[in-house]
């Protein structure tokens, strides 16, 4: 999945984790935080345009990131000149509504993605970095001859660096649906 805009600021990942962060550490705790977010999602977070090329051989379209928001441009439609309403959009699908048959091909330019991170998203994407910050490793315990030191919590609740928690899936889940991938799953 390409670069994209982070779900934080650095100011704000310093607040969450209350202290002076080292910015290149911090900066890479974002990045990670941010695509595990969006890998998890299997889209695009933040609105975006972007243009694809489907496969026409199908009855309806659908579109690869969601929630789709608007549809700018769509050709392959096996009619001479075409009227958007030619198609109609439902959500990530686009039908045809006319007698008119897909191309074999079909390029669409469409928006897709949030205009604005909700709090509990943006607090997903914050407890991972703070996670990938703080313990990239996902280190649960360590002994070195008679020093032992422990992670708080049990092993269900500890998960390595950019591991989402089964909770953090569930809000991803409200906003991008019911097939939110296993990232780095505990």
């Amino acid at each position: 999945m390409p670069a994209a805009t982070n779900l934080f600021t650095l100011t704000e990942l310093a607040s969450y984790l209350q202290a002076d962060l080292d910015t290149a550490t911090a900066t890479i705790a974002m990045d990670v935080a941010t695509a595990a977010c969006q890998n998890a999602a299997r889209t695009h977070i933040l609105q975006r345009s972007t243009t694809v090329e489907l496969a026409g051989a199908t009855l309806a379209l659908t579109l690869p990131e969601t929630p789709t928001t608007a549809v700018a441009n769509v050709t392959g439609i096996d009619v001479g000149a075409y009227a958007p309403a030619d198609y109609e959009r439902h959500g990530q699908e686009l039908t045809l509504t006319t007698g008119a048959r897909w191309d074999r091909f079909v390029t669409v330019a469409y928006t897709a993605g949030l205009y604005t991170i909700p709090a509990d998203v943006k607090g997903v994407a914050l407890a991972v970095a703070g996670r990938v910050y703080a313990n990239p490793g996902g280190v649960r315990s360590e002994t070195i001859q008679d020093y032992s030191y422990t992670n708080a919590g049990s092993d269900n609740d500890l998960v390595s660096g950019v591991a989402l928690m089964p909770h953090e899936r569930a809000i991803l889940r409200g906003y991008f649906g019911g097939d939110v991938a296993l990232i780095g799953a505990p």
